[in-house]
């Protein structure tokens, strides 16, 4: 069951033009984040302010010993743009650990 949490970026790397690699920490994910899970992360800063809905964001790589995830995403739209703009520091508000789906469980 998805779970709020609310997570700090630590780190923040334009790959190239659009596309952004964002760190956070938080225990409460790296601990139960795993290959195909994604993060549900709120944009906005406040409740009634477009965009509404949270933006689903894959987990590009878990480093538990360090409790740090890594996301990279595109900006596509006003929220991932709003995203982009988050800074080293920020909080981040998160449903986590979404998904079930692994590549190495799947049957052939």
């Amino acid at each position: 069951m998805p779970v709020q949490t609310i997570s700090k970026i630590v780190g923040k790397e334009k790959l190239i033009d659009g596309i952004y690699k964002f760190s956070m920490k938080s225990k409460e994910i790296s601990e139960f984040a795993k290959p195909g899970h994604f993060l549900e992360i709120k944009v906005s800063d406040e409740n009634y302010t477009e965009p509404f809905l949270r933006r689903p964001i894959s987990i590009y790589n878990i480093d538990k010993e360090n409790d740090v995830i890594e996301f990279i995403f595109q900006v596509k739209g006003k929220g991932t743009k709003m995203l982009m703009e988050k800074r080293v520091g920020d909080d981040l508000d998160i449903l986590r650990t979404i998904g079930k789906w692994n590549f190495f469980s799947r049957t052939l």
